[in-house]
């Protein structure tokens, strides 16, 4: 299945994160970058390591004292001994937090959609139907007829009726996360995710956002812009700002195990996130943003694309 090359997203400061922002991108291990939409606490996760005399939280005393004669093959010198001490020190060590993540419930600032808020506002071309897909097992991205050519399943158009992994449900086997070293939210797998299934859909409202070529580089909210333009020419957006599915929890990474790619049905147009590869239990569901952040890549990844930008 064709990637799909060119999302893009903009995100104004939530709970307190602040935010760079940088001219629209097309959309491109597992210490995934936290997405800058997540709330956040006022922990300080950059805190160090330091010596001091004042009552330590978490104090680990260092101390080595060497009495004992140390060995010595050399029979010239067998009557040598050594001693040696090390002076005591107290090393300050914070309370970290556990960095595992945790379920949480769903924010109270984001409406959940199970669709697009308003899909009837905007008309894309029809895509011709082609009768049903063929599949004669459970379908999947790599195989299915209607993935090939971005369509995604239903029960018109599927051998299984839309009950398989091209349609746009949901997967079962996703929950929502907080890290619990940062407050950050994040989506991970409950159970293995095959490669190549759909897990979701990204929703959230459609907005038209001006042409491609000319659009303003920041925006308030955020979007996702889509490639295909209307039936009169406008480009549209999905702002899933204060509303959405769970696919805006999706957090950056430079070595993803999904992504986003743009599906239709109909007339119906829409952005899905597809599996690249297994997904492991409690492993961090991601994608990567392009080549152009509009935050700094924290992915920890030996090859991130964004590494030049970790002082920052």
């Amino acid at each position: 299945m064709p990637t799909f090359d060119h999302l893009y997203r903009c995100e104004e400061s939530v709970g307190g994160c602040e935010v760079i922002t940088a001219p629209g991108s097309p959309a491109s291990s597992y210490a995934p970058t936290l997405a800058c939409w997540s709330i956040q606490t006022d922990y300080n996760s950059d805190c160090t390591r330091r010596l001091s005399q004042e009552s330590p939280t978490r104090a680990v005393s260092t101390s080595s004292t060497l009495s004992s004669p140390v060995s010595d093959t050399n029979t010239q010198s067998s009557d040598r001994t050594l001693t040696q001490s090390l002076p005591e020190s107290s090393i300050l060590l914070p309370d970290l937090p556990s960095d595992e993540w945790k379920p949480v419930s769903w924010p109270t600032y984001v409406n959940p959609l199970g669709s697009h808020d308003n899909p009837r506002d905007y008309k894309f071309s029809v895509v011709p139907e082609v009768g049903r897909c063929g599949c004669s097992v459970r379908c999947s991205a790599p195989t299915c007829n209607n993935a090939l050519n971005n369509r995604c399943c239903f029960e018109g158009n599927c051998s299984f009726s839309g009950e398989c992994s091209n349609s746009l449900q949901l997967n079962p086997n996703l929950v929502l996360c907080a890290r619990g070293s940062s407050g950050y939210l994040g989506m991970t797998a409950v159970e293995m995710i095959p490669k190549g299934e759909v897990i979701g859909e990204y929703c959230g409202y459609l907005t038209e956002f001006g042409d491609l070529k000319t659009r303003a580089a920041v925006d308030n909210g955020c979007h996702m812009l889509l490639d295909t333009p209307t039936v009169d020419g406008k480009s549209i957006g999905i702002d899933a700002l204060w509303c959405g599915t769970m696919m805006r929890f999706v957090n950056h990474h430079c070595d993803p195990n999904c992504r986003f790619l743009e599906v239709r049905a109909g007339q119906y147009l829409t952005v899905a996130a597809v599996t690249l590869r297994d997904v492991l239990p409690e492993e961090e569901i991601t994608v990567s943003y392009g080549d152009q952040l509009w935050f700094i890549c924290r992915c920890g990844w030996w090859g991130c694309q964004h590494r030049h930008l970790q002082h920052l």
